[in-house]
């Protein structure tokens, strides 16, 4: 059984998996994120949280907004009533967003990764029913640096809120994560309020 603090790194492996088919993929024009905004947020992650030595998967996926109802609910209540099924389409979406290391603040302490190679390494681990093989072949292949993930930021339909999902793992009893809204003013993002928090 898959402890309850890896959820946040499960779902979005797993999603990768269940949607890599592109004939499964639910196509949504209008729920499109904004790029830019996108890359802001995430920027303004590694700016300001100092990760020590971190991977990050090339792709974001939507899946870990998923991980309950509740979350949803907290989520929708987020945003404006008037933008509920924008922000509903954008729940939906289960297109990737490729990421573009030349946009992102990287540095010698945090990389980008590939997100196929990832779920390579996730599905031998289901395979074998031993998630522990997992970090074992993580660790080999990456170094020690913590996973960390981001999902598809979720927008008003103005572009100027976001509720950001960003989590870190680095063993089967070792992660966090948390969902937190923004609003953007004069050009600038600012955190408002933490919908959701979690700690293994």
């Amino acid at each position: 059984m898959i402890h309850s603090g890896l959820k946040f790194l499960f779902l979005s492996l797993l999603a990768g998996v269940l949607f890599s088919c592109e004939e499964k993929a639910l196509k949504i024009s209008d729920a499109v994120p904004y790029e830019r905004e996108i890359y802001e947020l995430i920027n303004l992650n590694l700016s300001q949280a100092e990760y020590q030595e971190a991977n990050l998967p090339d792709k974001l996926f939507i899946e870990p907004f998923h991980e309950n109802e509740h979350i949803l609910s907290k989520i929708e209540n987020a945003f404006p009533k008037e933008d509920l099924e924008f922000v509903r389409k954008q729940l939906r979406d289960t297109i990737a967003f490729t990421l573009k290391g030349k946009k992102l603040l990287l540095s010698e302490k945090v990389r980008l990764i590939s997100d196929d190679t990832l779920k390579r390494m996730f599905n031998d681990a289901i395979k074998t029913e031993k998630f522990s093989a997992f970090w074992d072949d993580y660790r080999k292949k990456f170094g020690k640096g913590i996973m960390l993930v981001y999902a598809k930021p979720i927008f008003s339909k103005d572009g100027k809120t976001a509720a950001f999902y960003v989590s870190s793992s680095y063993g089967p009893l070792s992660g966090g994560g948390s969902i937190l809204l923004f609003t953007k003013k004069d050009k600038k993002w600012k955190q408002v309020r933490t919908l959701s928090w979690w700690i293994s």
